[in-house]
Order: structure tokens, then sequence, then C-alpha cells
């Protein structure tokens, strides 16, 4: 039987390596790497309303966000978001929140500003606020210089 293991990426760069160890075309690489890119978003405080969207939102897309039991039915006023998708899904959101209503355009707007970010390789803790601790720095510690140890595997 093959191989088989668990692969961690810790930055979009670890992905594309991958590829290149494949053996994948370059056209390849650029079409799959936001399907293999998750990228998790924690929202917090959103009103309910505005969460019930986000899930049916990212239900439709193939992903999901994690609302609170109540959001269903909005018997408390606000929850958490955690949205989870991969970062293609996570940008065909940011593009449909553009349109809506319920402050959604400005969410949009800061999605496409945090995945700009990420892929530049900079990780703000709110795009929104400014407030980015260690901007421009790798948060997986620069690059890895062997190919094998671009991503962490965990044989299953």
């Amino acid at each position: 039987m093959w191989r088989m293991q668990y692969c961690h990426f810790n930055h979009p760069g670890e992905i594309e390596a991958a590829f290149r160890k494949i053996g994948v075309h370059p056209y390849g690489t650029r079409a799959m790497a936001t399907k293999a890119e998750t990228v998790p978003v924690y929202l917090e405080g959103v009103p309910c309303n505005v969460g019930n969207i986000l899930k049916q939102e990212m239900l439709s897309l193939g992903g999901d966000a994690a609302v609170s039991r109540e959001t269903v039915d909005c018997s408390r006023e606000r929850t958490d978001v955690l949205l989870m998708g991969t970062r293609k899904q996570t940008e065909a959101l940011a593009a449909k929140l553009a349109v809506q209503p319920f402050g959604l355009r400005t969410l949009s707007e800061r999605l496409k500003t945090l995945l700009g970010r990420i892929a530049r390789d900079r990780f703000p803790q709110d795009p929104g606020t400014g407030n980015s601790p260690g901007a421009g720095t790798p948060r997986h510690g620069g690059p890895q210089r062997h190919p094998r140890l671009l991503f962490r595997r965990r044989p299953l």
C-alpha cells in the first residue's frame, strides 16, 4: 500500500514547493494553490443575522462557519464566527459579500486585505484596525532550506 502522511503547511510557498516536488506543471500550481491553502478567520461580536448570512454563504461555497447555537433563531444579539474554507472559497466569499448589506461590504474589504497580506507573508490580527504585530515577518520563522522540511508531516 502507498505511504500516507498528514501535511501541515505553514506558508503558501510551502504548498508550491510540494507541487514542485511532485512535478506539477506551473499552470496546475497556480490553479490548485488556492485550493490547498486553508484560511480560518475568527470574527468577534458579529450580529446574529450577519452570522447566519456568513454561515449560509460559506456553506454555498463548500466551506463552513462555526457560530453559536443561538444564532439560528437570533435568541442572542451577537456571536463569534470562525470562517473555515480554502483561500479560493474565502476569496469567493469576499466577492459575494461586496454587494451585501449589514456591514458585509466592509467585511468583504477586510477579508480582501487579509488575503493580500497573507499572500505577502504578513499575518495581521485585524486588518480593519491596523493591529498587526509582526506584520511582514514570516510566522514560520523564515524560509526553510531543505525541501523535505518545507511542511510538517505526520505519518498516519
